[in-house]
């Protein structure tokens, strides 16, 4: 009986110690079944602080350990959650990794997949939800995994065998393009007066050459499908303990991608946040289609500089329109 016991004890241990955080994945999926109240009954119920929310309604709680530091970012709409992001260290999110992997409802979008940079994304049409997965390499480098669940409001998903065109851009009436520097492309509050823990990092340029490969049109939002061509001196010794970034592809947002309306009006709450007026807003979205070769630059979003709702993300903090 003792030995049993023993036994018991030892196996609850080990789950405990490998559990992944909220229980499991399917924990996860069923906050978006509850109110905003009991959402956050859970989250403060598994040892998570409130830290903040910012302008654009990310809320962000925090929990800490001698290794580690847990970050939890919710959106909500009325009373419903919409966005929630979390990380967990790489050996328990492997185990959320693996619950994905084997759920029959989620089916992977290889548009928004890059196996290189480390980037994953499924869709679940069934359960009308998004799940992206972020082992990239500075998460890594922390011993962390970063994940989000969103729902898509039963969007069809992108055809992910459709050809693109990489080898002329799509007809414009544009031929003057600016250059788009990081205060036009990021928003002030993350550089300005010390806005970020690493605010100088978006006015640093790590250069790459490529062609915009694909615009990927979802959930209200653009991305870009880069193919990077060339890349810089500078940025191969940022990363020169991965390989090549050359022939590779790469997806990386715009920060400011619905900045104004189709009237040229500011959305609400945005006014001052970029130095980006409606004429260059228009350019920057004539210079981003397909086929377009581009000099350009990038941040990683998550904890500390874009926001830990952006975890794993690309933004340019930089774009040059090139021949």
């Amino acid at each position: 009986m003792r030995v049993k016991i023993l036994i018991t004890i030892l196996i609850l241990k080990v789950g405990f110690l490998f559990s992944q955080e909220f229980g499991n994945f399917s924990n996860i999926e069923n906050f978006f079944n509850l109110t905003k109240q009991e959402v956050e009954f859970k989250i403060k119920d598994s040892g998570y602080q409130f830290k903040s929310k910012d302008k654009s309604g990310n809320n962000t709680y925090v929990k800490k350990n001698s290794t580690y530091t847990f970050v939890v970012t919710t959106i909500f709409k009325g009373n419903q959650l919409k966005y929630f992001s979390w990380n967990d260290t790489v050996m328990r999110g492997q185990f959320i990794v693996s619950d994905i992997g084997y759920n029959p409802s989620y089916k992977i979008d290889e548009s928004k997949t890059n196996d290189y940079i480390g980037v994953y994304t499924s869709v679940s049409a069934e359960k009308d939800l998004q799940i992206n997965i972020f082992k990239t390499q500075p998460n890594l480098q922390k011993g962390m995994i970063a994940f989000s669940l969103m729902k898509i409001g039963n969007k069809k998903i992108t055809n992910t065998n459709e050809k693109t065109n990489i080898e002329s851009p799509k007809e414009n009436t544009i031929s003057d393009f600016s250059i788009f520097t990081y205060n036009k492309l990021i928003d002030k509050n993350y550089y300005e007066d010390n806005g970020s823990m690493f605010s100088d990092q978006f006015k640093e340029y790590y250069f790459l050459y490529g062609v915009v490969k694909k615009v990927i049109k979802d959930n209200g939002g653009t991305d870009y499908k880069i193919h990077i061509t060339k890349t810089s001196k500078e940025f191969d010794d940022l990363h020169n303990d991965m390989k090549s970034f050359v022939n590779t592809d790469i997806v990386v947002n715009v920060d400011p991608d619905d900045l104004y309306d189709y009237r040229g009006r500011i959305k609400d709450g945005w006014e001052s946040r970029y130095d980006l007026s409606y004429n260059d807003f228009k350019k920057l979205k004539e210079l981003l289609v397909e086929g377009r070769k581009i000099k350009f630059s990038y941040v990683e979003g998550g904890g500390g500089s874009l926001g830990t709702a952006t975890e794993g993300m690309f933004f340019f903090n930089y774009i040059e329109k090139i021949d």
